[in-house]
């Protein structure tokens, strides 16, 4: 059986009441994405903890004390502790909302509901993972109290900007992994290896100048130094390129969202 799309809205058209109407499924969904995601694992939800602390862990040994990198006077494992929290965040939201169509392609097939719901699914099972995560961050907080800046609060801008990023980015990928399966994968590498070309693990400090001013045409910069800037107060200015690359994300996003909502329904019949 092949779902067939029948509907004669126009790309730029979103039926609001739908989404209403259909707002169960979409708690159905995402619950169903966290019970299936600890299913049948040996810890369980315990690996939400254990991802942050064995990065930090490892970073730690490695560049903290191996290679003694500078940390710009902060504690080797709390200076990493943002950039990975929000890293993570980036990265899952970002392999899973490119494959929200294939993972859930048999039920897509099946059973109607607003497409968009998947990518919101994908958005709010890796929400739930950051949020959890963030209580690793409770005994740092008190250990490191003094190094805390009082802008925490802004925290939440650079959750929203790492979901707009991926949004801008993972959305375009949705409908095209369906056919090429290997695309989740491929974008996890491609992610993976430039973690490491940005200031994840390390800080700026050792960057040459003209490298930095490159970096700040890629939007990925400006959200691990703005969530380090907000987490533990360091100086941050938002130059022209954040601003123009901000830009961009948004353009990129709601075409992004015309787009998946557009070809969602008919992708199934590629197969």
């Amino acid at each position: 059986m092949v779902y067939q799309n029948n509907s004669t809205r126009n790309w730029w058209q979103f039926n609001l009441r739908e989404f209403w109407q259909y707002r169960e499924v979409l708690r159905l969904l995402v619950i169903r994405q966290i019970q299936l995601r600890y299913r049948q694992t040996l810890f369980g939800m315990v690996w939400v903890f254990l991802d942050p602390i064995i990065n930090i862990g490892v970073f730690t040994l490695i560049f903290g004390r191996f290679a003694k990198l500078p940390s710009e006077g902060i504690p080797y494992p709390l200076f990493l502790l943002p950039s990975i929290l929000i890293w993570n965040l980036f990265l899952q939201t970002s392999t899973q909302i490119s494959s929200c169509l294939s993972t859930h392609l048999y039920l897509a097939s099946k059973v109607y509901f607003p497409r968009l719901f998947l990518p919101i699914q994908a958005i709010a099972t890796a929400l739930f993972d950051f949020l959890t995560s963030l209580l690793v961050f409770v005994p740092i907080f008190f250990i490191y109290r003094d190094y805390i800046s009082p802008t925490l609060g802004l925290l939440v801008w650079w959750v929203i900007y790492a979901i707009l990023i991926s949004i801008s980015i993972s959305l375009w990928l949705a409908t095209v992994a369906v056919r090429f399966r290997d695309i989740g994968s491929l974008l996890r590498y491609v992610l993976r290896i430039m973690q490491f070309g940005l200031p994840v693990i390390y800080s700026q400090e050792i960057m040459p100048t003209q490298y930095i001013h490159l970096l700040q045409w890629n939007p990925l910069y400006w959200l691990v130094m703005g969530t380090r800037s907000a987490i533990l107060g360091n100086t941050l200015n938002l130059t022209y390129p954040f601003w123009l690359t901000l830009l961009a994300l948004l353009v990129s996003g709601v075409l992004a969202v015309f787009w998946f909502e557009q070809h969602a329904h008919t992708v199934i019949d590629w197969l």
